[in-house]
């Protein structure tokens, strides 16, 4: 899959983009404890949670799902939209997320920004 970077601060008012520093040495991630402007090339998401204590079956499951969702292609096969003009917006901002650089909460303020727009645009 292409990466395709984007900058959230360039598109929502008030975003700024900050990461936490990380090592990876020997399959094993370590957290530098220091925050730095910039997005994060990767998401440790299902690293995170490993070392939060989350049972191995449940992020062992996340990492299989995360690579089936790597291999779909989101152009082929989505919901219709009626509103050309928004599912235009949608789709050119979905299309140009680098999931593999979003952090979990980047992507939660990127998919509520999207329901919020489909939701107005579908009640008017």
């Amino acid at each position: 899959m292409p990466r395709i970077i984007i900058e959230l601060e360039g598109i929502i008012d008030g975003v700024k983009n900050y990461k936490v520093t990380v090592k990876e040495f020997q399959n094993e991630i370590i957290f530098l404890r220091k925050i730095v402007r910039g997005g994060a090339n990767k998401s440790f998401g299902i690293e995170v949670a490993r070392l939060a204590g989350v049972n191995s079956e449940i992020t062992d499951r996340a990492k299989d799902i995360l690579k089936n969702l790597e291999k779909r292609d989101i152009t082929k096969g989505g919901a219709q939209n009626t509103d050309k003009k928004m599912y235009s917006e949608t789709e050119k901002i979905i299309s140009e997320l680098d999931i593999d650089n979003l952090s979990p909460m980047q992507a939660f303020g990127v998919l509520s920004d999207l329901y919020e727009k489909v939701k107005g645009g579908i009640d008017e």
